[in-house]
């Protein structure tokens, strides 16, 4: 059973439930290749999707992890550099979207 997808939002994108996630539930790990800041900056504003997971490491993140968005109050977070889990229950049927408390 797919956990999640990616559909339009008033974000432009944005990374759904597909099914009931239950507080402290796992929902997805960040992939993508690891860069460097320099490598983050050379590729400007617009055209990377930096995740910092150290002082000088980033994931430039891939679909579908690359469509989570900020919210300051968010139903998701961040553990161990790159593992999304659920901060709180997560329904479906509300169409909830997993948003993050990116600092």
């Amino acid at each position: 059973m797919t956990k999640i997808y990616i559909a339009e939002c008033e974000l432009g994108k944005g990374l759904f439930a597909a099914k009931d996630f239950k507080k402290g539930e796992y929902i997805l790990t960040f992939e993508g290749p690891l860069i460097s800041f320099e490598q983050v900056a050379a590729k400007g504003e617009f055209e990377g999707n930096p995740l910092q997971i150290d002082y000088n490491l980033y994931i430039d993140l891939q679909d579908p992890s690359r469509s989570a968005n900020h919210s300051c109050n968010p139903n998701s977070g961040i553990i161990k550099a790159n593992i999304l889990i659920a901060i709180k229950d997560i329904f479906i049927k509300q169409g909830n979207m997993a948003a993050i408390r990116k600092k």
